[in-house]
């Protein structure tokens, strides 16, 4: 991604109603896993690092990130972050991490294939991958575009992908449900009136992104105990 987007994602993702629900949603699901005392949990794609101090609840957390700027702002909320891209560059031994989170990453690499094998191959047995990517390529919009997105995937895609990879699935469901009419009906709009700069990250009215995180933020309570048939999104555990 462009230099800027870094930039922009850093004074965004503290505050901005889907980051700041994501993370409450990942805490939620992350506190039902079977983790081992002290777990090393690495973050593959971190970005700018918005999601290390929640991982950090949960273990000792390292991060990976390839754009040097981002490397920077991680830094700056002082974690360790190591230099790497997915799937033939990754800094860690294999069979050393009791946990990886890639939160929305996976659309972002050439070989999602490839990439998943190797992060198989960095777990230890019994650990786990907690990933989200993008639903329904129907969604494809500028945001996708824009943030170099290779795609949308759909949940038999990426059921496939995750199974030939060697992972056992524990969760498998759809997320950000709730807004999914909302979400579809102004990219609809956007593409009947011809809107092809039409950004998601855009950060709203104090009290819309109050309700909007609150919104999202409250499938929470759903995804603890039962998948969501519809969403945005997907998020998925895997386990070795």
């Amino acid at each position: 991604m462009e230099q800027w987007i870094y930039k922009e994602m850093f004074h965004l993702e503290d505050k901005h109603w889907r980051y700041a629900a994501r993370r409450q949603i990942i805490a939620t699901v992350l506190k039902t896993l079977a983790l081992p005392a002290s777990p090393k949990i690495v973050e593959i794609g971190s970005g700018t690092g918005g999601n290390l101090h929640m991982l950090a609840q949960f273990g000792q957390v390292e991060a990976i990130e390839p754009n040097s700027e981002g490397r920077e702002f991680i830094k700056q909320r002082g974690f360790t972050v190591q230099d790497g891209l997915l799937p033939d560059q990754m800094p860690i031994p294999p069979e050393s991490v009791d946990m990886v989170a890639m939160l929305d990453v996976l659309e972002h690499v050439d070989n999602d294939a490839a990439s998943l094998k190797t992060v198989h191959s960095l777990l230890k047995k019994g650990g786990y991958l907690v990933l989200t990517v993008p639903a329904f390529p129907s969604l494809w919009s500028y945001h996708d575009k824009q943030r170099h997105h290779h795609r949308r995937y759909t949940k038999q895609q990426l059921k496939t992908l995750c199974l030939a990879a060697g992972f056992a699935i524990e969760k498998f469901s759809y997320y950000n449900a709730l807004l999914f009419p909302v979400v579809v009906g102004v990219r609809f709009l956007n593409k009947l009136l011809g809107r092809h700069d039409s950004s998601d990250e855009k950060l709203p009215s104090n009290r819309t992104n109050a309700v909007l995180q609150a919104v999202f933020a409250s499938e929470r309570h759903w995804l603890k105990r039962a998948s969501l048939p519809i969403g945005v999104s997907l998020l998925v555990v895997l386990r070795k």
